[in-house]
């Protein structure tokens, strides 16, 4: 397996797209004043439900959560071995919650969360083209797994004919549909070895109209077939990924189940799916950090839509995003600060020992 020479940059965004994504925040969390001042009554009763909070199912929660984090490094684990290298679970489970808490705290953070993802890859022995492959896998498991999970909901709340939420079910259908045929697509192309040729074409024509890539877009093309080239997973190899990648999506969404179950009402259950989907779609707008309030509005609406009441459900959502949220941005960054002195003590260790000092004393002896 070949070394490849570089290794990604970590983001240089935009000044002007930075600005804009601040004035959008800060009108986002204007506008959520505003309605917040409007609907203290509801507050009220959320404030009810949240103090009525049981325990056992809070725990419950934040239990699944930390599975569905393991799930999530196991599939990097898998996607390693694959490659020949062997990466300790416990080494992927800091880094896993490590690069979710700089996903959701930094502008830009899926960007410098894959950057810091693939310098960790390498301390453990990849090399930048199986590093590179193991982000690529995982996105794809991640994006199948999901698409699958979401196209279920839709299909659930379709037949049950609960609730009324036709634009949402349209770009939920659009999007995951979306998701899933390019990902075909490109497994199709792949394995015909046609999949250069094509994504040349596609890289030029989004260079003519969007500017985008920057390089060649031949030699962009390569570069991505190269990796995706490093390593051929074996059917089994693939099956335990996807499978790995589904239990990360159910845990996360029974932690928002048993948010429901420990405000004490009742879980919607005929459009829990597609509001899930939803939620995770708008977690991915590059927005808010973490899609912050985006995807608490869209689980409302969902879900409220297809049988919650009000109150209740904001109280569920509201547990949900703390257990999957905010509780984990600390441990992550605690987790950081624990691989950044780790790194350190490795660097002490690789430098070369110094040769004893020979005196002057020495000499004359």
């Amino acid at each position: 397996m070949s070394d490849a020479p570089e290794d990604p940059s970590p983001p240089r965004g935009s000044r002007a797209w930075a600005t804009v994504r601040l004035a959008i925040s800060i009108l986002l969390a204007a506008v959520a004043l505003y309605v917040v001042a409007g609907r203290s009554d509801e507050l009220t009763v959320v404030s009810s439900y949240l103090s009525k909070i049981d325990p056992f199912w809070v725990v419950a929660a934040f239990g699944l959560e930390m599975v569905s984090i393991a799930a999530f490094a196991l599939i990097q684990r898998r996607l390693a071995a694959a490659g020949g290298v062997d990466i300790p679970a416990t080494a992927l489970f800091g880094i896993t919650l490590a690069g979710n808490s700089i996903t959701n705290s930094l502008p830009a953070g899926p960007a410098w969360a894959s950057y810091f993802s693939f310098r960790q890859y390498r301390r453990f022995g990849a090399d930048s083209t199986l590093s590179a492959w193991i982000l690529i896998g995982l996105f794809l498991a991640s994006s199948l797994t999901l698409t699958v999970l979401a196209t279920a909901g839709l299909i659930v709340a379709s037949t049950t004919g609960a609730g009324s939420f036709g634009i949402t079910n349209t770009i939920v259908s659009v999007v995951f549909g979306t998701l899933a045929v390019t990902g075909t697509a490109v497994l199709f192309l792949h394995r015909r070895g046609t999949l250069e040729p094509v994504a040349t074409r596609f890289l030029y024509l989004s260079r003519r109209l969007v500017r985008y890539p920057r390089g060649d877009p031949a030699l962009v093309a390569a570069r991505i077939v190269q990796r995706l080239r490093a390593v051929s997973p074996s059917r089994s190899d693939a099956v335990v990924t996807l499978g790995w990648a589904m239990v990360n999506w159910v845990t996360d969404l029974l932690a928002l189940v048993a948010s429901f179950y420990a405000v004490g009402v009742a879980v919607p259950w005929s459009g829990i799916l597609l509001a899930y989907g939803a939620g995770q779609l708008a977690a991915n707008l590059p927005v808010t950090p973490g899609g912050l309030g985006v995807v608490e509005g869209s689980l409302e609406v969902a879900l409220v839509a297809y049988g919650g009441s009000q109150g209740s459900t904001v109280a569920a959502i509201l547990l949900y995003r703390i257990v999957s949220f905010w509780l984990l941005l600390p441990l992550g960054w605690i987790s950081w600060l624990s691989i950044h002195f780790a790194e350190r003590k490795d660097a002490v260790r690789s430098q070369p020992a110094l040769p004893p000092v020979t005196t002057a004393e020495e000499v004359r002896g």
